[in-house]
């Protein structure tokens, strides 16, 4: 059940381009810290588990597709920034938690069904 609903909502981001809405809205640099930290942890409750591939394929795609700009422009200086912050138990916290869903992301992205 969980599964369907996942996946029903990984769908839900690419149909109504949720990825793009979000960096859309952080370009605000007072927002961007909050907009991406909400992203991630959103993306990260869609994909976060090995039983997630079906939505996690649905969603690493679609960041594949706009990479150049979710990568380089938001996600890369926002990871710097955590590092910097790292000191901070919020910031550690959603450093990994940025560094777990990528690397979920890249799991799914690569997944065939083929044992």
């Amino acid at each position: 059940r969980q599964l369907a609903h996942c996946q029903v909502i990984a769908l839900s981001y690419v149909q109504f381009d949720v990825l793009g809405r979000a960096l859309q809205a952080a370009e605000d640099q007072l927002q961007r810290q909050a907009v991406l930290s909400a992203l991630i942890r959103a993306v990260h409750s869609l994909v976060g588990s090995s039983d997630l591939t079906s939505p996690g394929r649905i969603l690493s795609r679609c960041m594949a597709l706009d990479f150049m700009r979710l990568g380089f422009r938001f996600i890369a200086p926002f990871g710097r920034k955590l590092i910097e912050d790292a000191g901070n138990k919020e910031s550690a916290k959603v450093l990994r938690m940025l560094c777990r869903t990528f690397s979920w992301l890249l799991v799914h992205a690569g997944f065939d069904g083929s044992p």
